[in-house]
């Protein structure tokens, strides 16, 4: 069973999905974007964000694959009350790895279907609330240099970077109200700067509810979720829409995909989003599912 988290009930506002509103969380690609024409002029390229595959931070070591599917997503049921809207009973993050939402088989100017991105940052991490994986505590009771215990120690599953403050997406750094100190997330032989480029996973730390927000995307959008963000299972109003998605996948099922339950405190609803932004565009999205 995964984690439990109780929230008083939040909606969310939609917002409308660009690069720069879903910085913070990852990257959106855009059909509307200038193309590479190729083919002798017969087709249209659009290059999406590259992938990231952090698995070498696993504390499995298990090496990971590429991992291709395709996903057939229907529209939900929508909350009573005076404005539609869609509950959120669950997030996950995948530790490890980014992951690329791209819709197929509907054209990017059709506006009679979309898809809805939930997302939130990640909190710092605590001794009662953290999920596993994550940094173990260093046993100070050993005898030896910060540097020797650090040595012999086991690469825990994120970096240093993930666990302090990042002023783009607003998180903090961990909580040492616990008076715990962690273990450097770095393997062992390398820097602390990011290899190859890639941005590091984020934290190891719980969902922020109180700052999860919501995005309306078009057929036209492709998202890439930066690797550890939390964020929903796939929603679609309108109608059917089918995604090729890509990540890496190593099968340890902890460190492929971590899953957290949204409950609502006494008996509310939880968390939920308002899909007025939606209803603005005239579609009736009550009737089909």
């Amino acid at each position: 069973m995964p984690p439990q988290l109780t929230t008083p009930q939040r909606l969310l506002t939609l917002e409308h999905l660009t690069p720069t509103s879903f910085s913070a969380f990852g990257t959106v690609s855009s059909h509307s974007a200038t193309p590479q024409i190729t083919n002798q002029g017969t087709a249209s390229k659009h290059v999406l964000a590259p992938p990231q595959n952090h698995y070498n931070l696993a504390r499995s070591r298990k090496p990971s694959s590429p991992a291709f599917s395709l996903y057939v997503s229907r529209p939900r049921s929508t909350l009573s009350g005076p404005h539609p809207g869609l509950q959120i009973p669950i997030l996950e993050r995948h530790p490890y790895t980014t992951q690329t939402f791209t819709p197929t088989g509907v054209a990017a100017s059709d506006t009679s279907r979309a898809y809805i991105v939930v997302v939130a940052p990640t909190l710092p991490p605590n001794r009662s609330t953290r999920p596993p994986p994550f940094p173990e505590p260093l046993d100070t009771k050993k005898k030896g240099s910060w540097r020797r215990v650090f040595g012999r120690a086991r690469p825990p599953p994120f970096p240093i970077s993930a666990l302090t403050a990042d002023s783009s997406s607003g998180e903090s750094g961990p909580d040492s109200s616990d008076g715990v100190e962690y273990e450097l997330a770095r393997p062992r032989g390398t820097s602390s700067s990011s290899s190859m480029g890639q941005t590091r996973p984020r934290g190891v730390g719980l969902p922020d509810l109180a700052n999860a927000r919501a995005f309306l995307a078009g057929p036209g959008q492709s998202v890439t979720y930066g690797a550890g963000t939390w964020h929903s299972p796939m929603v679609v109003v309108g109608g059917e829409i089918e995604f090729v998605v890509f990540q890496f996948a190593n099968g340890v099922a902890v460190e492929d995909c971590q899953e957290v339950e949204i409950k609502g405190e006494e008996g509310g609803e939880g968390l939920g989003v308002d899909l007025g932004l939606w209803v603005e565009r005239g579609v009736d999205v009550k009737a089909r599912f």
